[in-house]
């Protein structure tokens, strides 16, 4: 029986984890993460600090604290991995920073 290996093409991105809050304690007895917030994959010819005062600036206009806001070094991953633009960032951001504000607001 032969073997056959799939080949594919792979592209650099950066992965970029902003912690908002953090999540309750039950929550995280249950497997539930310590933060909560976003991960993204963005294109890894995105400058870091352009990046970083664009994601500051669209939390500061939600109302959502910065817990801290991580940027990876470049990774290879497959090209049909989702890369993120800053219009899908921004509205995914929006769609839930309600949730997130009243997260936050509890204190955990």
């Amino acid at each position: 029986m032969k073997t056959r290996t799939k080949t594919t093409e792979e592209k650099q991105v950066r992965k970029v984890s902003i912690n908002v809050c953090a999540n309750d304690r039950q929550d995280i007895k249950c497997g539930g993460p310590s933060f909560l917030g976003f991960d993204f994959h963005i294109d890894a010819d995105e400058a870091p600090a352009k990046l970083r005062k664009f994601l500051e600036k669209e939390l500061t206009k939600r109302k959502l604290p910065a817990g801290s806001i991580q940027i990876d070094a470049p990774e290879w991953v497959e090209s049909e991995a989702k890369c993120w633009s800053r219009e899908e960032i921004s509205t995914c951001i929006k769609g839930e920073a309600d949730y997130l504000r009243g997260e936050a607001n509890r204190s955990y």
